[in-house]
């Protein structure tokens, strides 16, 4: 089986979606791409068994994707979780993430599960998924990811504008996730990719589907609707699971 749960779609200051997120499942292995700090409710609400993640992806480490790390992982040892728990990051976000949980418990807090570190961009094998990584346009370092599992692929962008890596990487995936911040090209948004941008990666990945994320509240309505019609470019759905068979 190899299935997408989406806990947030939303962008970093969205007041009525979580932070964009998801959990892909390959075979029983789960893998949970983003933590932001709206999203940490979801994690916990949607899994409650505190050893049901075998890894967190975190494509890059601006707080919408990545400040609910203290919160979920000492909700996970509240509730009980001996499973040695898998990170997947960069050294500098492998950093933050640590100086996330001495910030908010101290210096000398440790849970009682084991944490182990993956170095992002190296390419990992996670039960029967194949991940492999590529940088993304966006004001900080970020990577997107493709996963192969049961013959299909799954990938998903974090934040960013494409490059001619990312669009190698998303190439022939049967569903790509990516971020749509912008409605329309704006010079002044930085790191972003707006729904032109969009179109033009569907064509040149030749991606199977492609679906929308991450839209900032104000254009989403204007996304939707520049939507209605159009073939093989939608929008994630906001709790929704997809199943790629």
């Amino acid at each position: 089986m190899f299935e997408i749960q989406v806990l947030g779609t939303g962008a970093a200051n969205d007041p009525s979606l979580p932070n964009s997120s998801v959990i892909v499942t390959g075979n029983g292995t789960k893998l949970l791409i983003d933590c932001g700090y709206s999203v940490a409710r979801e994690v916990l609400l949607t899994l409650p068994d505190p050893n049901a993640i075998d890894a967190i992806f975190f494509t890059h480490h601006h707080p919408d994707h990545a400040w609910g790390f203290a919160p979920v992982v000492t909700a996970w040892q509240d509730y009980g979780r001996r499973k040695p728990l898998l990170i997947l990051t960069t050294r500098w976000g492998r950093f933050q993430l640590e100086k996330l949980i001495e910030l908010g418990f101290g210096p000398n807090w440790q849970p009682d599960f084991q944490i182990d570190w993956h170095l992002v961009p190296e390419p990992l094998m996670l039960g029967d998924m194949a991940l492999s990584f590529a940088p993304t346009d966006h004001t900080v370092p970020n990577h997107a990811v493709r996963i192969a599992c049961a013959g299909r692929v799954f990938a998903y962008s974090g934040d960013g504008r494409a490059t001619p890596q990312s669009i190698a990487l998303y190439r022939h995936a049967d569903l790509l996730f990516h971020e749509c911040h912008l409605f329309e090209d704006d010079a002044a948004v930085l790191g972003h990719a707006s729904l032109r941008h969009c179109r033009d990666i569907a064509r040149q990945s030749e991606c199977r589907e492609m679906m929308l994320y991450h839209i900032e509240a104000g254009a989403r309505a204007d996304v939707t609707l520049a939507l209605a019609h159009d073939r093989g470019v939608g929008l994630a759905p906001q709790g929704g699971v997809l199943r790629l068979l």
